[in-house]
């Protein structure tokens, strides 16, 4: 088991050379003896991912929790948030999901609850000394294995109970499950809300991924929603990725609306009298949002990139609603504040209902930017925060930059900001640039990339010349 696969806020890597198939055991031995040394636990509820390895590395946790003393329910093959649903409406006592999320079929990874909240940064840092010291723990007993397949029906049930304005709904919808695990969920929750003009795309579960890789912010991999949304005449055309926490929207014109539009939407969408409560996002998102906010007296609380930290941040500060660029969503006001796709398709089709707008007139809510996507480029685990530190440096001596800090550098300047950030679930740097004009944007950009192309080379050319996705 390779060093770097203990990520910020989730355990992931390659299958079988960083993430080894002979060292699962022992990290589950691990995970379970650092869970046991901080509450009185009894039971881990288990769910997994379609990729191939999943029931493989299942089944390798499923023995290690056994062999602790700790019962085991296992939920089968399900998407990250019925887990996340279990942990807060069942009161479970550990939570873990095998799954790689947006990553490509040869990954997998492991992300753990203890209780209602995540278990990330230093604690994984710990759960690394566990393994590496071959830690275990035992209650005084083997544990049970419970099989228990009703468990997705909860959650389903759940949903159709607290959205009745979409019983019966006759929008026209697409789905696209990208051969992921909201192929679990969505023909269930089509045919129990008794929407006639549903449609599915790839909802058979396959692990390879064999049409496109199932994360819905990468453009490419939303091209054959976007012809489906227009030869249909959808309303609206819905992408998840690989665990189904995270969605994306294609408008009924087929423009793909990613983090900052649907944050916006659902903002706007928000009674009043929740308002003064506030909202979190990550330093990925657009400065529109915060002028928009500031529009509707919403307090505004900027984050490190991370669904474990906007859920902290959130309960810290109280918010009612958090959001990332990578379109995690995070609804405080009427859920249970954790990061759920389904859950967020829901909301935007309510406030279709609810409004009779177009997706395209909801998303006119916020002010204009010129915005580049995020950009990612390869980069080894070990070199990448160099990068970070040499943009921050040169930054530094900039008299007209104010920079952001908290994850990797946000440099904001009179004309708009860029962002250079080590990634969290791959080895790769993140970027990404914003203007209110055209010509801004091409300013910013260049800026960064005088700073970059040292340490970057010929890859950073490529993007930096491509505008394609410059919106």
């Amino acid at each position: 088991m390779q060093d770097t696969v203990f990520r910020e806020y989730d355990i992931r890597g390659i299958v079988d050379s960083e993430f080894s198939f002979s060292d699962i055991y022992q990290l589950g031995r691990a995970i379970f003896a650092y869970c046991l040394d901080q509450k009185k636990i009894k039971t881990v509820l288990l769910g997994q991912d379609g990729r191939v390895s999943s029931p493989i590395i299942a089944q390798h946790i499923i023995n290690a929790a056994l062999d602790s003393g700790l019962d085991v329910v296992h939920v089968g093959i399900v998407p990250s948030p019925v887990v996340y649903f279990g942990m807060h409406e069942q009161k479970g006592d550990i939570g873990i999901m095998i799954t790689a999320s947006h990553n490509p079929g040869h990954y997998n990874g492991i992300k753990i609850m203890l209780g209602e909240r995540c278990v990330w940064g230093k604690e994984i840092q710990l759960i690394k000394q566990y393994f590496t010291e071959s830690k275990k723990a035992n209650i005084g007993k083997i544990g049970v294995l419970y099989q228990d397949k009703d468990f997705l029906n909860l959650y389903i049930d759940y949903l159709v109970k607290h959205f009745p304005i979409l019983h019966n709904s006759p929008l026209p919808v697409i789905f696209d499950c990208g051969n992921a695990v909201a192929g679990v969920v969505m023909p269930l929750l089509i045919q129990k809300f008794n929407w006639a003009q549903a449609t599915l795309l790839y909802e058979t579960i396959d692990g390879s991924f064999p049409v496109h890789e199932a994360d819905p912010t990468v453009e490419k991999n939303m091209q054959h929603l976007k012809d489906a949304v227009i030869h249909n005449a959808a309303c609206v055309g819905i992408g998840f990725d690989g665990d189904a926490d995270r969605m994306a929207a294609v408008s009924e014109t087929g423009a793909l609306f990613l983090g900052d539009v649907l944050l916006a939407i659902f903002a706007t969408a928000l009674p009043k009298s929740f308002c003064h409560l506030g909202i979190v996002f990550n330093v990925t998102m657009s400065s529109a949002l915060q002028e928009l906010c500031a529009q509707h007296n919403m307090p505004v609380f900027m984050a490190p990139t991370g669904h474990a930290i906007i859920k902290e941040s959130m309960k810290k500060n109280k918010a009612v609603l958090g959001g990332e660029g990578s379109c995690h969503f995070f609804f405080a006001d009427r859920y249970f504040g954790y990061d759920d796709g389904i859950y967020a398709a829901l909301r935007l089709l309510e406030i279709i209902s609810l409004t009779g707008k177009k997706v395209s007139e909801l998303a006119a809510v916020l002010p204009k930017r010129y915005s580049s996507c995020e950009y990612r480029i390869a980069c080894a685990d070990q070199y990448k925060k160099f990068v970070v530190a040499q943009v921050k440096d040169a930054f530094m001596l900039n008299n007209n930059a104010r920079l952001l800090t908290i994850d990797g550098v946000r440099a904001e300047f009179a004309i708009g900001w860029g962002i250079v950030r080590a990634a969290n679930t791959q080895p790769a740097v993140s970027m990404r640039f914003e203007s209110t004009t055209k010509e801004g944007l091409l300013e910013i950009k260049n800026l960064f990339y005088a700073i970059l192309k040292p340490y970057l080379g010929p890859p950073l050319d490529i993007i930096f010349k491509d505008s394609t996705h410059d919106q």
